[in-house]
């Protein structure tokens, strides 16, 4: 959740509009049409947070505190309905959505809602057809069957109060449409599907007109393909970097429900357990399980049921890494000095990060011996230290007994001479990460190692470069390629979810190379020699 300051008691007409939504509206379609709305803890919860207001003692008094809003959760918990039961508060006279004054609760000033004076309400959905059957169509539904449709005109293309006052619309995608419209709520449906030119340039320039009336915009959606460049993917990229600090958004809500990555998805039991994890304690109370869980055991295409079902934007399908296994691999133990070792390096001049790996020919366990993240805060000019990457090399080969290093050339041509200068070209090898068949091979290499469970780590130089570590593991995409193990079995490469993506891979790359290194030395037969090659003290 974004902001994640939810037991911070912020002024909100969450409250007076829950009861609001519970007394004048009704279920959409489904099993419950036309029965009582109830909003469990959950939603109830959301609607609190979307509906805060800068408090009373603020310059900004009574104003929303967000501007815009993104919801992910799993398919089945009524995401779309909260859409369209939002959007028929946003639009009707008397619902208490906008902040018109305060009223004494004991010590505390609470906000006093009104109805919005003049609305106007776009919903957008992937294509025209959609618009109608999702958020859109939902809100007609519900507003034919409900007391609060009594003051609305409910009409095949639009909704209006009976007074002419203000009107909810479904729009297509058409960017130059949209433009100049001032807008006072919003709602996007389903941003998973939002890839397309026209559908990004739609939301861009509906984002752009609500703040001219003091409007806001909701996006609801399931789990994005990975990718795919979708409206969902990039507003979950931004709510990642507002917990990483690397961006503020102080007008932005994001909140996502999915299944943790610790489940075992090969079991019934662990797919049950996801299951819940995603529903969360609110609605797993109203969820039936067992459907769920039948639509696993018949389902042919385990990764839509995970990106649905389970609300995991990171699709199993094209993940190359099997990350609980890796975090299984994890031990509380480091690589000794003097011990006979590989390394791996990769990483960027000036973008993504540059990472050091080495691995203990022996057992087989890696540690991380250098990370050099770009900052969040670098502007153009910044240049990762070649200084610092050449102090970091020569402290490995002070420590251990290294057999190879093994580094992806491109853009580090000139350090990786000076390294052959240095130690000689018995110990520093080039290895190009763009060879595809090698690169296919290595690969299937390192993932059989560690979905085997036969891969550890730990002993990181630094104690979060173990977490970047496994972060980096995770964010690698598979990249299919017309190399062949055998008949039945294709080889794949892996990469960044996208090319602007700042979920990096270095490490990853960095461990590939590593235990690539690990098994050539395994292979050739090389022993450790008996002393080390260079004298000066370890370093650790």
């Amino acid at each position: 959740m974004v902001p994640a300051d939810g037991r911070r008691r912020w002024p909100t007409l969450g409250p007076e509009l829950c009861d609001w939504m519970e007394e004048r509206l009704v279920f959409g379609p489904g099993a419950m049409l036309g029965e009582p709305c109830v909003l469990d803890d959950e939603k109830r919860a959301l609607i609190y947070r979307l509906y805060e207001v800068f408090p009373r003692s603020s310059g900004d008094a009574g104003r929303r505190r967000f501007l815009r809003a993104g919801i992910s959760l799993r398919k089945g918990l009524a995401k779309t309905e909260l859409g369209a039961w939002i959007g028929a508060a946003e639009l009707h006279p008397e619902a208490p959505v906008r902040c018109d004054g305060w009223r004494k609760e004991g010590k505390a000033w609470v906000p006093v809602g009104v109805g919005v004076r003049d609305p106007y309400i776009p919903f957008l959905a992937y294509t025209e057809e959609q618009t109608d059957r999702l958020a859109f169509g939902a809100l007609k539904q519900i507003l034919k069957r409900c007391s609060a449709g009594e003051m609305l005109d409910v009409w095949e293309d639009r909704v209006l109060r009976t007074d002419g006052s203000g009107y909810a619309e479904a729009v297509s995608a058409s960017p130059n449409a949209r433009d100049g419209e001032r807008t006072t709520f919003q709602h996007f449906d389903e941003t998973h599907r939002f890839v397309s030119d026209r559908l990004r340039g739609s939301w861009e320039v509906m984002l752009a007109n609500a703040p001219k009336t003091g409007g806001w915009s909701l996006s609801t959606t399931t789990a994005f393909e990975p990718g795919e460049g979708s409206v969902a993917e990039d507003e979950m990229q931004e709510a990642r970097d507002v917990l990483k600090r690397r961006k503020s958004s102080p007008r932005y809500f994001y909140f996502h429900r999915g299944a943790g990555d610790h489940h075992d998805l090969s079991t019934e039991a662990g797919v049950k357990d996801a299951v819940i994890d995603a529903s969360g304690p609110a609605a797993v109370k109203w969820t039936d399980v067992g459907a769920v869980l039948d639509r696993w055991r018949t389902t042919k295409d385990r990764a839509y049921f995970e990106r649905v079902w389970l609300n995991r934007p990171v699709a199993s399908s094209r993940q190359m890494f099997d990350i609980p296994a890796l975090r299984k691999g994890y031990r509380d133990e480091r690589i000794p000095d003097g011990a006979f070792v590989v390394l791996g390096f990769d990483g960027a001049r000036t973008r993504d990060s540059t990472g050091l790996v080495a691995t203990d020919v022996v057992t087989g366990m890696q540690s991380v011996f250098g990370y050099w993240p770009r900052p969040d805060d670098a502007d153009e000019r910044w240049r990762v230290s070649e200084a610092d990457i050449s102090l970091a090399v020569e402290r490995a080969f002070d420590t251990y007994d290294v057999w190879r290093l093994y580094a992806d050339p491109f853009k580090f041509d000139s350090t990786i001479e000076g390294w052959l200068g240095e130690y000689g070209k018995d110990h520093v090898f080039e290895w190009d990460t763009r060879q595809i068949k090698k690169m296919c091979f290595s690969v299937h290499a390192q993932v059989e190692a560690i979905a085997s469970g036969g891969f550890t780590h730990g002993g990181h130089l630094q104690p979060e470069w173990g977490d970047a570590y496994v972060e980096h593991h995770a964010n690698a995409r598979r990249k299919m390629r017309d190399v062949w193990l055998d008949a039945n079995t294709q080889l794949c490469t892996f990469h960044k979810q996208r090319p602007d993506s700042l979920d990096w891979v270095d490490l990853a790359m960095a461990s590939n190379l590593s235990w690539q290194a690990r098994g050539d030395c395994i292979a050739s037969g090389d022993q450790p020699k008996a002393k080390k090659r260079r004298s000066r003290m370890a370093f650790l």
